[in-house]
């Protein structure tokens, strides 16, 4: 591995500018070059191969991902470098629920059983879609449409990969539960509180609730209300969080995933690092919205 090919070089903000700073887009700036790093650093531990082929089911999800959130950070740094933020919380929410399955399943017994019921939980589509092509199929005198022979070559093909030979081995949703299959929102609390926050409000934009309607789409003087065809206001906060969860999970990925003491020796410090920017960062932002005071309205 080339470090200067695949490794970001550590962004340094302009800690003295941001103590005077007198605008809060300094810290957004910095926030994202923090962020550009962090997304740089995941895109190239995903790509990195161990020395043993991954063939296990389990180390395969892993991976998965691992990759969803490189490609999922891609796309949070396309929109932000346009100053662009209406898509962000419903990334912010893929990037969240991807990290929080990464760090559940990292945290299996050794069982397999959290893989097993990750895994049957995202297939109900599959046997749901299967009952319906056959039923179909019944309906029409045992005729396979050319459609279903491609659904269902795909789905096969989908289900062999995950280990599973018979359709009626995948638990209902109900059961999984039943079994210890805990929700998103557990698994996303996991993260901390501040990942939790965040995914609550990536939440509410994402289902549109009165909240998102507000605070998003919405001008309101007191009295009365109209339209907010504005883009909301960047803010460094979101994008701190993701950097903050990345120096957090991606040790352990590493540390489960490569036995090469060399890998570990040039990643997990530059992940160090990373957090250390970011969280000393996070704290100059909070003392300058100290600075300008309390909030002006409270419940």
């Amino acid at each position: 591995m080339d470090d200067k090919d695949v490794l970001p070089k550590p962004y340094e903000p302009e800690w003295e500018k941001l103590k005077s700073a007198t605008s809060e887009s300094h810290f957004s700036e910095a926030s994202f070059y923090l962020l550009r790093e962090a997304a740089q650093l995941v895109a190239a531990i995903a790509g990195l191969k161990p020395h043993t082929p991954i063939t296990a089911r389990d180390d395969a999800v892993l991976l998965g991902l691992v990759v969803k959130v490189a490609k999922v950070m891609k796309g949070i740094l396309r929109d932000a470098s346009d100053g662009e933020v209406e898509q962000q919380l419903s990334m912010f929410r893929e990037f969240l629920e991807a990290i929080a399955n990464l760090l559940w399943l990292m945290h299996d017994d050794g069982s397999g059983s959290r893989f097993s019921m990750f895994v049957e939980a995202g297939l109900g589509a599959e046997k749901s879609m299967l009952a319906t092509i056959a039923k179909n199929v019944e309906e029409r005198g045992g005729e396979t449409l050319h459609i279903e022979k491609r659904m269902i070559a795909s789905i096969t093909d989908t289900l062999k990969a995950a280990g599973i030979e018979d359709i009626s081995e995948i638990r209902s949703g109900k059961e999984l539960a039943r079994q210890g299959f805990p929700k998103i929102e557990q698994r996303v609390e996991e993260l901390g509180e501040i990942a939790y926050f965040a995914y609550r409000g990536s939440s509410a934009s994402v289902h549109t609730t009165w909240s998102d309607i507000f605070k998003h789409h919405l001008e309101y003087d007191g009295t009365e209300f109209g339209p907010d065809m504005n883009p909301p206001r960047r803010r460094p906060q979101a994008l701190t969080t993701l950097s903050a969860v990345i120096c957090s999970i991606l040790p352990e990925y590493i540390n489960r995933m490569f036995d090469d003491d060399d890998i570990k020796r040039r990643i997990l410090p530059l992940l160090e690092g990373l957090r250390e920017r970011t969280a000393k960062l996070t704290e100059a932002h909070e003392e300058y919205l100290a600075k300008k005071g309390e909030p002006k309205t409270s419940l």
